[in-house]
């Protein structure tokens, strides 16, 4: 499946008919097989596209934060998101 090389963010709300969770679970467990850094964020009680303030807020927050640790900035008072790349340690 996979052809990127690249960081990849996964944002995936738990009720989403479009994009159903195991479609995202199945990238992430590629991208991890392949060695590719990556996050997989996932949001209960949201659809295809989120809805509650508190999710935009996250996903907002989590984006920054992925590109701040791709692009080698730090944004001040957004929490990390925890990168992987599917290797142990």
């Amino acid at each position: 499946m996979t052809d990127a090389t690249c960081p990849i963010l996964l944002l995936q709300g738990l009720d989403d008919p479009v994009v159903p969770p195991e479609q995202s679970e199945s990238i992430a467990s590629d991208l991890a097989a392949h060695g590719i850094r990556h996050a997989y964020i996932t949001f209960a009680g949201e659809s295809h596209g989120f809805r509650k303030a508190e999710s935009i807020m996250a996903s907002l927050e989590a984006e920054l934060s992925f590109y701040g640790q791709i692009l080698g900035f730090t944004p001040p008072g957004i929490p990390a998101v925890k990168l992987t790349d599917g290797k142990p340690g």
